[in-house]
């Protein structure tokens, strides 16, 4: 018996129908092959492509905060702007606030670069806050806020003014003068009294002719525990007109006040806490050996700080028509010191002294700020234990109060510290 082998046998053209039926098959999508080889027609996306990058800038830093600072120190500040993205901002421009200058390094900002503004506060009383404006030409503004707390530091000091309503006045006296020169104005001493009285002052006076400085009578000091015709007569007693005249300090009043006040023997005429006054009478000029001045720095460190020492003079002034000489020396000092010059030949004895007493009343207003204790700075504000005192001044060195000062009670003087900066 034979066996039997089947063998399938395809023929090419079944071989090929497989393969177009493959061909036929349709894509994930349900496209066939066949139809987008034969429809060329139809759009194809092409590849993405990148976006332009945005312009940029950044600032360095973002804001600036100053703290608590004493504005009059000067500051240097950097900030620095750094630009990136396909264009550029272009031109740039700042603005600052008020009281800064600003310096930019770079005025074209360009895309992978930097430029720095450099800022400059040259100190002064006002507020450095603010705000730092940045303009380009290619870009949005950019504001840099600057941010301060100014502090102005100061000190304050207070003075008893309760014994500003005295004042202590030596008259000294060149008896080499006529006694009816003398006698002219005697009389009129109570109008100084008075008139020192309605500007809230006790007079304390005295006088001295002695060469040894020396005041002579009883009492030493005339007040107001006298009545007017007590005080003149005790006055005249202490010029001693009924005894010999001679002295070598006659024409030597500046030298003789500083002797009569320096010496020690008036002890209680000079209270230190009163202005304290100087009166020189004489027909000729100033003979004192050394030059005025080395005499007013004498007597005026007999005061306490801050109180004021002043020289008066009763002599020829260039327009004197008598036969008194030109005062000199002593019309030096009172100029200095602010004092009253009056003429030795004036025919209203009541109107001089009536001068003579609104100057007295004026030193006692007087604070002289150089000799105040461990003080610095600007004087700032004045203040009574009452209010705050707005029509004061300052002029070479001195504190002027308002005329309607009152002597009873304290005055606080506020200073502005000076400013204390880092290197």
């Amino acid at each position: 018996m034979y066996s039997r082998l089947a063998v399938l046998v395809l023929p090419v053209s079944l071989t090929a129908c497989l393969a177009a039926d493959e061909a036929d098959e349709p894509t994930s999508d349900g496209t066939h092959m066949q139809d987008l080889e034969e429809r060329p027609d139809i759009d194809v996306d092409p590849p993405d492509t990148v976006d332009p990058e945005p312009t940029l800038v950044i600032v360095e830093p973002p804001a600036l905060d100053l703290g608590t600072i004493d504005p009059r120190c000067p500051l240097e500040l950097d900030v620095t702007l750094t630009a990136s993205g396909d264009d550029s901002p272009g031109q740039l421009t700042v603005e600052a606030p008020e009281g800064w200058t600003v310096t930019v390094e770079s005025a074209e900002l360009n895309t992978g670069e930097s430029s720095t503004a450099h800022l400059s506060w040259v100190g002064t009383n006002g507020d450095p806050s603010g705000e730092l404006v940045f303009d380009f030409a290619g870009h949005e503004s950019i504001t840099v806020p600057v941010w301060a707390l100014p502090e102005l530091p100061s000190e304050s000091l207070t003075l008893d003014l309760t014994k500003r309503a005295e004042a202590d006045l030596l008259l000294a006296v060149d008896r080499s003068c006529n006694m009816d020169d003398m006698a002219r104005l005697e009389p009129h001493w109570p109008t100084l009294r008075s008139q020192l009285a309605e500007a809230g002052i006790q007079l304390r006076m005295a006088s001295v002719v002695e060469d040894d400085g020396c005041v002579r009578g009883d009492p030493l000091i005339l007040d107001d525990s006298l009545d007017d015709d007590a005080f003149r007569a005790a006055l005249w007693a202490q010029q001693r007109w009924t005894e010999n005249w001679y002295s070598v300090y006659s024409e030597k009043l500046l030298a003789l006040s500083s002797i009569a006040l320096t010496g020690g023997c008036n002890a209680e005429l000079v209270q230190g806490s009163a202005p304290l006054h100087v009166l020189a009478f004489s027909d000729e000029p100033d003979q004192s050996d050394e030059e005025w001045s080395v005499y007013v720095d004498q007597m005026a460190e007999l005061t306490d700080p801050g109180v004021p020492f002043t020289v008066h003079g009763i002599g020829g002034t260039g327009s004197t028509e008598c036969w008194a000489q030109y005062y000199e020396g002593v019309m030096d000092a009172a100029a200095a010191t602010g004092g009253v010059f009056l003429d030795f030949c004036t025919d209203d004895w009541a109107e001089a002294l009536t001068e003579l007493a609104d100057g007295m009343a004026e030193a006692s207003r007087r604070v002289v700020l150089s000799t105040l204790p461990e003080v610095e700075g600007e004087l700032i504000a004045v203040h009574t234990e009452e209010a705050e005192l707005t029509r004061w001044s300052l002029e070479n060195g001195l504190l002027l109060l308002p005329s309607d000062t009152d002597f009873s009670g304290e005055l606080t003087l506020e200073f502005r510290s000076p400013p204390i900066c880092g290197d």
